[in-house]
């Protein structure tokens, strides 16, 4: 399970955590009891969700939060890699402030032995990143920015 502790131990950004889980007991019409996913405390760092991968199930929804942003969808429209094995569900979401992810099982019956497979990228932001997404430049950065006209670089999509 990946936790506040392990992205703090990241050293050579962009860094990518693997991780998996194997939830023992959904029960009926509830919430995984632990989340897979509940970071809240990583900036300035970014982080992307990637490459998830559960096992498919209609009945079994996937919960993202992402800093303000709430994403749903089912796992059982997500690939299954057992029969695709060169395709991965090629979302990512990028978290500035929260990162969460979790199962929601809306049949009446528990469900057991549920897996979910994922990836996490710990990202270092640059200058270039905090201007795409909004973060506060440091006065440092602010001069920085001025003098190599990054922000024009930015606007530009480069």
């Amino acid at each position: 399970m990946l936790t506040e502790a392990s992205i703090r131990r990241t050293l050579y950004h962009p860094e990518q955590l693997p991780d998996a889980a194997v939830v023992a007991t959904i029960a009926a019409t509830s919430e995984a009891t632990t989340p897979q996913i509940d970071l809240r405390q990583f900036p300035p760092l970014l982080l992307r969700l990637v490459d998830v991968t559960p096992d498919q199930d209609d009945d079994v929804e996937m919960r993202f939060k992402v800093d303000d942003t709430s994403f749903n969808p089912l796992s059982g429209s997500m690939f299954d890699p057992s029969q695709q094995p060169s395709h991965f569900n090629k979302f990512s979401l990028l978290a500035k402030k929260r990162l969460y992810y979790n199962l929601y099982n809306s049949d009446v019956a528990a469900k057991t032995n549920f897996k979910s497979i994922y990836s996490l990228w710990v990202i270092r932001p640059t200058i270039a990143h905090k201007l795409r997404y909004g973060i506060i430049l440091t006065p440092a950065e602010q001069k920085l920015n001025r003098e190599l006209g990054i922000a024009a670089t930015v606007e530009k999509g480069l």
